[in-house]
């Protein structure tokens, strides 16, 4: 699968001072857009594929799956993603995002 999980990089200071916590995702490549969405539970985003540019996506809040396929030859693969998992989509990948339950 062309599609990876990000796992985030973390100051642990920042969580042992009692406040919380900093996570920070560094992504490989520039990002050019950027985008916020709702996605009902039982709904389908994307079945696409993009020519022009890489995409990220951070999970804010409920569970879903990312399903992609790297030729219409092979199986569909995919990813189970809940709150604070982040995904790159390299360009050219088709993939589509499946709401599991109410999704930002």
């Amino acid at each position: 699968m062309k599609i990876k999980k990000i796992d985030p990089q973390c100051n642990l200071e920042t969580v042992i001072d009692g406040r919380g916590g900093i996570f920070t995702w560094n992504p490989t490549d520039p990002i050019v857009e950027w985008n916020f969405m709702f996605i009902n539970p039982g709904k389908v985003r994307g079945n696409h594929y993009h020519k022009e540019f890489d995409e990220y996506m951070l999970i804010t809040s409920g569970n879903g799956v990312m399903i992609s396929r790297d030729s219409k030859d092979e199986p569909e693969e995919f990813l189970y993603l809940g709150k604070g998992d982040c995904v790159y989509v390299p360009r050219n990948t088709p993939h589509a995002f499946n709401a599991i339950t109410d999704c930002t």
